[in-house]
């Protein structure tokens, strides 16, 4: 069977080559209707099988089914797939049966097509039906189909054997009489001779070939009682569902029945057969030399039958070990299958209230106990003396045993120098890296601190080398010793991976131990480390040796008796390790304890004197692991946006519950410092960890000086974000004697002859039209840099209200040699011109402010502060929730990591948030109070025409009353009402030419409000 299931398998295979790209030509219609025909029909076959119903299991389930039954995703989409071929015409559509549908011309060929599209329509459906099914339900029948099947092959395997080795020994049989019977016949001694060597070849091959026959036999009688243990284990298991106590408690005594039979059952394969032979080839007759023709042609015929005699024997002791480690294998496959449903129900059963079974120390469980340990080192003995017996028939097998156990050794000899020369050169590469560490320190031109860095990271990392690299390396090995006659020792290098993994932990925890001990006195450091070094060993040790053997336990006999019992007498072990290790460890404890928990140490003070304090101990070190982890897990979430985003928020929830005090106002002199819509200064400029005001100056230099790059930059940003300041700061850092020009647009300019008169004078020159700019520029004689501040106020969010800005488009885009533009635009003006005219309706460079990081604006504050020469202290309130041994510099963090929270990276908004905090009780003094805040109801309450209105102005960043009403169109009363509401509310203000704008400090409630009810979109 196996032989017919590897031939329909390339068949198949062969098939669907031939479909996957259907041919024009007709010719061979009728061979490839016939032959998918047969295809399909021994699938449904299989798949009757597979459901429960009559048919051969022939097919593979990898094969049927092409998915992974464990992967619900992959058995998910396969369902799909096949449900689109629920009926016919969809699968006519299909090109195979489109092609064969277009050459079909008669009516029995129309037929025979109709025909598969029904097999084939039958076949998705009970795929589909077997899909359908629950988990364990379908993975129940595919065990059980998959049993079947290899019963299948095992015993058409032992057939043919059979038959081959009857055979063998007929002709056997006929030759040694014919042997026989020239032997009487012989003339010459020297004929004789070789006529009774002759002989005695054909009677060993006889003897041989009986012995094999028998050897057959025995192993059938095995085979048929595995076979019969298999199809019960495979009925009981598509039955174990069972829900009450009675019914668990009922599938478990069936199932522990199988498996002490599937136990007694490996132990006769081991125990009863033997490989071993009771026949010796005979000695090779020694010949000197043939007296006639005829004697030489007796000789040659008795060296053929010797070689064919040993070939033999070879190839019986091969078949011998094959099947014997195959019947050995579907033993341990057995053994395993029925162990897991032993475990399963065991544990179920354990869990259930009134769930009956033997338990304690009752004969049937020793007994069951006794099997399991009998089992237990039966895994690896069955593989080491299935390869010895393996060894000893190649033994007398002559030259090819011999080599072929040459063969092996050498690849054994080699797995296991390998390792060893592995660690040595991975502990050559740790010292030479230690080596590199101390000349990093010593002679490197790095500068200190990251030379200090990579030495310290080197240091942490390099003793976890030899070890890691071990695992890495037994890792591939294992891989590599399954695909060789050896991969039965691939399951003890599993045990060698755990070892290197152990020494790898013990690092880990001599390091953690060193942290939770840590000791000031330098006297006790070396005796410490030894200490901890001692322990380290030892708790990795007893935790791997415990794993180790609870692993080796449920590989071989599943979570069953003797697993319990062992994990139960492990758990005791370790409560007493526990008290006996802290114990050892009684006056670091309490230190460390004392120094993490000064208030509460004092109140478990009277415990030092108990006699029961020992039971206290891993307590204590429980709360000071709890601590340090807390204090690790939470330092380093404080470096996430997104955390100090929610602390920022708790906090000024906080600060708004605390009651508010009457404040003077800072002095004049104080406020000019934070004029919040005026470009920074050069003096407190803040330089940005990713400064775009540098990649930019860049850039221009390199247009200057005629190298390749684009001639155009716009800078968006949110209001507030820092783009006049970037571009100040760009155009002051200019070369002396660059043609520059620093120009806002002023609003509104919307009309294309007002942005005539405009570029005509920032130009210098009559511009009446594009080409007028463009002529303009090849005048030029010296490069020219435009930097252009709000072009946002080249439109209005009306119809004709953009012309403006279409004929800027125009003129920017013009191949000019002489222009360099660098623009900026309100990011919501932007993100509104985008949507109206595309992403991309011009060329250039768009390069986006990034929201400030939360020391970015603390450095801008500060610098600002500092030119001032005032003190500043906190408020209570704020001192109140900042910890650690500063107070004054935690409560300092905390106040402007509220502000950048708050200020959503807006360094705008951060400075005045900064001004509505501050107060000047005394001369050179200033008190930082809380912040006004500005809360989200504010917006959440209003209109959604004051919603609209306040839409328009983010969008065109200030706008007029009567531009509102054009853009609107809400009448002039209601606009008037919703401004006055949005003033009240500190969240619109208007500057001296009477634009009304958003307030900085309420822009990110704004905003945000407005994208989420999809009045703004990002």
């Amino acid at each position: 069977m196996k032989f017919y299931s590897q031939l329909f398998l390339l068949t198949f295979l062969f098939f669907s080559v031939v479909h996957s790209a259907p041919s024009d030509s007709c010719t061979n219609i009728h061979q490839e209707v016939e032959l998918r025909k047969q295809h399909l029909t021994t699938f449904l076959q299989s798949l009757n099988a597979l459901l429960g119903g009559t048919g051969a299991q022939e097919v593979p389930l990898s094969v049927l089914f092409q998915v992974d039954f464990t992967n619900a995703d992959q058995v998910a989409k396969r369902k799909t797939e096949l449900s689109t071929y629920e009926n016919p015409e969809a699968i006519k559509k299909l090109p195979e049966f489109s092609a064969w549908i277009a050459c079909a011309k008669s009516v029995p060929l129309k037929t025979a097509v109709d025909e598969v599209i029904s097999v084939f329509l039958e076949v998705n459906h009970k795929k589909l039906d077997f899909f359908n099914l629950d988990g364990e339900k379908r993975k129940d029948y595919a065990n059980s189909y998959e049993a079947s099947r290899r019963k299948g092959e095992s015993d058409s395997q032992f057939s043919l054997e059979l038959q081959k080795s009857q055979i063998a020994l007929e002709k056997a049989q006929k030759d040694l009489l014919s042997s026989e019977v020239q032997s009487a016949q012989g003339t010459t001694v020297h004929n004789e001779d070789i006529l009774i060597a002759r002989s005695a070849v054909e009677k060993y091959l006889v003897d041989i070939e009986s012995e094999y026959i028998f050897y057959i036999h025995q192993l059938k009688e095995k085979k048929d009682r595995l076979n019969n243990l298999q199809q019960r284990v495979s009925a009981l298991a598509t039955e174990v569902q069972g829900q009450t106590a009675p019914e668990v408690s009922g599938q478990f005594q069936q199932v522990n029945t199988l498996w002490e039979e599937a136990v007694d059952s490996i132990f006769q394969v081991f125990s009863h057969v033997d490989l071993k032979t009771n026949y010796q080839i005979p000695e090779p007759l020694g010949f000197s030399g043939a007296d006639s023709d005829d004697e030489q042609k007796n000789y040659e015929e008795y060296v053929t039958k010797y070689k064919k005699a040993r070939d033999r024997t070879t190839q019986l002791s091969q078949h011998k070990s094959d099947l014997l480690n195959q019947l050995k294998a579907q033993n341990f496959k057995l053994l395993s299958d029925v162990g897991s449903m032993r475990a399963a129900l065991l544990s179920r059963c354990d869990r259930m209230v009134g769930c009956e079974r033997a338990r304690g120390l009752t004969n049937a469980n020793i007994e069951n106990i006794a099997r399991e340990i009998k089992v237990l080192p039966l895994r690896y003995m069955a593989g080491g003396l299935s390869k010895w017996l393996e060894i000893k028939a190649k033994f007398v097998s002559g030259v090819e045993g011999w080599l072929d156990i040459s063969r092996q050794s050498l690849i054994l000899i080699v797995l296991f120098l390998i390792p060893f020369f592995l660690i040595k050169l991975l502990n050559w590469s740790s010292q030479s890296i230690d080596t590199f560490r101390k000349n990093l320190l010593s002679r490197s031109m790095l500068d200190y601190r990251r030379r200090t860095q990579f030495a310290v990271w080197i240091a942490r990392l390099n003793p976890f080398l030899p070890s890691v690299g071990m695992v890495i390396a037994v890792m591939v090995a294992r891989s590599l010793l399954e695909t060789t006659d050896l991969k039965e020792f691939s399951s003890l290098l599993f045990y060698a991976q755990i070892y290197f993994i152990y020494k790898t932990f013990r690092i880990l925890l001599k390091i953690f131990l060193e942290v939770v001990f840590s000791t000031d006195s330098v006297d006790k450091i070396k005796e410490q480390k030894l200490r901890i070094e001692k322990s380290a060993r030892s708790i990795s040790r007893l935790i791997f040796i415990e794993y180790a053997l609870l692993h080796f336990i449920e590989d071989t006999v599943r979570r069953a008796l003797i697993y319990n019992l062992v994990q139960e007498f492990i758990f005791w072990l370790n409560v007493f390790f526990i008290f006996y290790e802290t114990n050892k460890w009684r006056q670091e404890i309490k230190s460390s304890f004392a120094y993490r928990f000064p208030a509460l140490s004092q109140r478990l003070q009277g415990l030092d004197s108990s006699s029961v304090v020992f039971l206290f101990l891993p307590l204590l070190f429980g709360g000071i692991v709890i601590h340090d982890a807390f204090r690790f897990v939470s330092s380093h979430l404080l470096r996430l946006d997104m955390v100090k985003r929610v602390l920022s928020e708790v906090l000024r929830r906080r600060l708004e519950s605390e009651d508010g005090v009457s404040k003077v106002e800072p002095p004049q002199e104080y406020l000019d410092y934070f004029d919040y819509y005026m470009p920074a200064k050069k003096e407190f400029f803040v330089d940005r960890d990713i400064s775009i005001a540098h990649t930019i100056h860049d850039s221009l230099i390199a247009w200057l000086n005629h190298k390749p790059t684009d001639d155009l930059v716009v800078i968006v940003g949110n209001r507030g974000m820092g783009k006049t300041t970037t571009l100040n700061r760009i155009y002051g850092d200019l070369p002396p004697g660059t043609d520059a020009l620093f120009e806002r647009v002023k609003p509104k300019i919307l009309s294309q002859k007002h942005l005539y008169v405009w570029l005509s004078e920032i130009t210098g020159t009559s511009i009446t039209s594009v080409q007028d700019f463009k002529n303009w520029d090849k005048n030029l004689t010296q490069r020219k840099i435009f930097f252009i501040d709000d072009i946002q106020n080249l439109f209005i969010g009306k119809i004709s209200g953009f012309s403006a800005y279409e004929t800027f488009i125009d003129v920017i885009s013009l191949r000019t040699q002489n222009v360099f533009w660098c623009l900026t635009v309100n990011s919501q003006s932007w993100a509104f011109l985008r949507g109206i005219f595309g992403q991309e309706h011009f060329y250039g460079r768009v390069v986006e402010l990034k929201p400030w990081r939360d020391y970015e604006i603390q450095r801008l504050i500060l610098a600002r502060h500092s030119r001032t020469h005032y003190q500043r202290t906190f408020d209570d309130s704020i001192r109140a929730y900042g910890a650690g041994e500063s107070v004054g510099q935690q409560a300092e963090a905390q106040f402007f990591r509220l502000l950048w929270g708050q200020s959503r990276g807006n360094p705008r908004s951060a400075l005045m948030y900064w001004v509505s905090a501050v107060s000047s009780p005394s001369r050179q003094h200033i008190h930082v109070g809380v912040p006004s805040f500005v809360s989200s109801s504010a917006v959440s309450t209003m209109s959604d025409d004051a919603l609209f209105i306040l839409a328009a102005i983010a969008r065109h960043d200030s706008l007029t009353h009567e531009e509102l009403q054009e853009i609107t169109g809400i009448p002039d009363n209601v606009i008037r009402k919703c401004i006055k509401e949005a003033h009240d509310k500190n969240l619109v203000w208007s500057d001296k030419e009477e634009r009304i704008r958003i307030s900085s400090r309420a822009q990110y409630v704004v905003d945000y409000f407005l994208i989420g009810k999809n009045f703004l979109y990002e």
